[in-house]
């Protein structure tokens, strides 16, 4: 299996957690895991330590910087002054777009999977859906049907707030309220068919011609790619900040993938909390007591 990861200087353990939480769940993998990992700003000490904890692990690490020059590549230098502007984002938002330049040319095929993530069961039939399409992606789950959103958190004003955001979102993206969009935090990519297909040049075309938005290449991903990805079922890429306390059972028994909007390094009270703060331990104890205490200070 081949897994992409991307991060700076600031995500670095808990780009490392989450990994942690992949390798736990994939104990009984025929062959050690391929993690691509494209580095943006990130420390030698912290390029080592992530290098060592990877091997550790029992897999294979390929650490690739990203800088600057590459961004100028698919015109993402364009995002420079933009993204400072910004509350949340860093160019690392940007590096995915990146992947079929500085992965391996013989790599067809990888699973990204963002940092703020926990894997809580074996991604396999995941990994194994992708056909001829550009990708597997999960749905946006703001951009589900209002049925939906209500079961999910029991409330008729949350499900409100969550549409109308969404139906605000579209129109000043030019996307259309019957066209899906999709969450890229988790994504099976077809290196092959967006190498066919010039990918590069379609991202570089569409940053040209468009601003730099909240939900940075998230956006462009839709834009270029939503005709051609086919859609997985929403357990592998869980919210669990957008499902009401009645949904608990489901998010422990059913979700393959937990994606935390709400951090749970930031708040000790976001749903399934614990379960990042478990395998956060479990990857370094001394590290996540230190986050501990400054999320117990911050408080």
């Amino acid at each position: 299996m081949n897994i992409l990861v991307s991060t700076d200087n600031g995500y670095v353990f808990q780009t490392c957690v989450m990994l942690k939480s992949l390798f736990v769940n994939h104990a009984q993998a025929a062959e050690p895991i391929e993690v691509y990992v494209l580095l943006r700003n990130v420390k030698e000490n912290n390029k080592v330590k992530m290098d060592a904890f990877i091997r550790k692990c029992g897999h294979k690490s390929h650490l690739i910087a990203i800088h600057d020059e590459d961004y100028a590549q698919i015109s993402a230098d364009l995002y420079f002054d933009d993204v400072k502007k910004t509350h949340h984002l860093t160019m690392a938002a940007y590096n995915r777009l990146l992947a079929t330049i500085k992965i391996p040319q013989n790599i067809d095929k990888i699973l990204y999977l963002d940092s703020d993530i926990i894997v809580d069961k074996p991604l396999y039939d995941l990994y194994n859906l992708l056909g001829s399409e550009a990708a597997v992606v999960v749905p946006g789950f703001a951009f589900r049907d209002k049925d939906f959103i209500l079961l999910a958190n029991n409330s008729i004003e949350k499900t409100s707030e969550i549409v109308k955001h969404a139906e605000s979102f579209k129109k000043a993206n030019g996307i259309l309220n019957d066209t899906q969009y999709f969450n890229s935090g988790v994504m099976v990519l077809n290196l092959k068919w967006l190498r066919d297909n010039n990918f590069v040049y379609m991202v570089k075309q569409h940053i040209m011609t468009h601003k730099c938005t909240e939900d940075a290449d998230q956006s462009i991903l839709n834009a270029i790619l939503k005709n051609n990805v086919s859609y997985a079922s929403i357990i592998y890429n869980c919210r669990p900040s957008d499902f009401g306390k009645n949904n608990k059972t489901f998010l422990k028994q059913q979700a393959y993938v937990l994606h935390y909007g709400v951090k749970p390094w930031n708040n000790l009270r976001t749903p399934m909390c614990m379960k990042w703060w478990k395998y956060a331990f479990r990857t370094d104890c001394k590290t996540a007591l230190n986050s501990l205490l400054k999320c117990l200070i911050k408080k």
